[in-house]
């Protein structure tokens, strides 16, 4: 397949994957101390984030929105099913575009008391390339954008430069992320992007699949490395206490990361 063709049309439908590699210097995760230390840091120089499987996010109706728009545009309920199917291997890793905002610490910085590390979004890009995409929330002009280009793919003449099996599978492949990262409106505040398609065949490579305990629901993930120059710091939670800072950066150098900034949160919250 001619792959620079299909990734002109991927372009072109998601248009903000542009917006965010020209706009957003920094991509911003939370997380909680105990994954800090135990999964991030686990490894000597390298930083390993858990990619949680799509069923087992937080959101009860991820993937299913996605499925409802396209069956509302016409797709045909076997092309559904291999969505579907295909989308159960699917794993994916949640960065924000907000730094240092209360909601983002009380929901994923354990209540305030976590992390915040803070990566060169260009330095992801290169890793990733097309699998960080900012997700896409219902009742947005984004949303009416995506689906004009998506679903009209006869305004694309790049297209017909494939062949009929060549069509089939790019387009097999825009409808999965479009599923993997259409999120209800309810969820806008988070301003997510996403790194999508970790474990499944038709994005990447297959990966161990992993499980872990939170909050007493077994999570099944993947395991996935960020480059290690693309870590530019860690801010600390609003309610962690001070003499952590000092801590972190120690073990920072232990873990042989030189050049990360440790900051705290400037949110005064109790």
């Amino acid at each position: 397949m001619n792959s620079q063709v299909a990734v002109k049309i991927a372009r072109k439908c998601f248009k903000g994957w542009e917006k965010m590699r020209d706009t957003k210097k920094e991509l911003y995760y939370y997380t909680d101390m105990n994954a800090l230390i135990n999964g991030i840091f686990k490894y000597n120089d390298k930083i390993c984030l858990w990619a949680s499987r799509w069923s087992h996010l937080n959101d009860p109706q991820e993937v299913k929105v996605g499925l409802e728009e396209l069956a509302h545009q016409g797709t045909p309920d076997w092309t559904l099913d291999n969505v579907l199917q295909s989308l159960k291997t699917n794993h994916s890793i949640s960065f924000s575009g907000h730094n240092d905002i209360l909601p983002m610490w009380k929901m994923y910085g354990d209540g305030g008391t976590g992390a915040m590390l803070v990566f060169n979004t260009k330095e992801l890009i290169e890793k990733w390339g097309g699998l960080l995409q900012p997700c896409i929330y219902k009742n947005t002009d984004m949303f009416d954008s995506v689906k004009e280009a998506l679903f009209h793919p006869e305004s694309h003449p790049e297209f017909f430069e494939l062949s009929e099996a060549q069509r089939i599978l790019v387009w097999f492949q825009l409808i999965q992320m479009f599923a993997a990262v259409l999120k209800s409106d309810d969820y806008y505040y988070e301003n997510e992007i996403r790194l999508v398609g970790l474990g499944n065949i038709h994005f990447d490579e297959k990966r161990e699949q992993k499980f872990r305990l939170s909050a007493g629901m077994i999570i099944p993930y993947v395991e996935a490395f960020m480059p290690k120059d693309s870590l530019k710091g860690i801010c600390l939670g609003p309610l962690v206490h001070d003499s952590n800072k000092e801590t972190i950066e120690e073990y920072l150098l232990y873990k042989g990361f030189n050049n990360v900034v440790v900051t705290t949160s400037k949110i005064h919250y109790r």
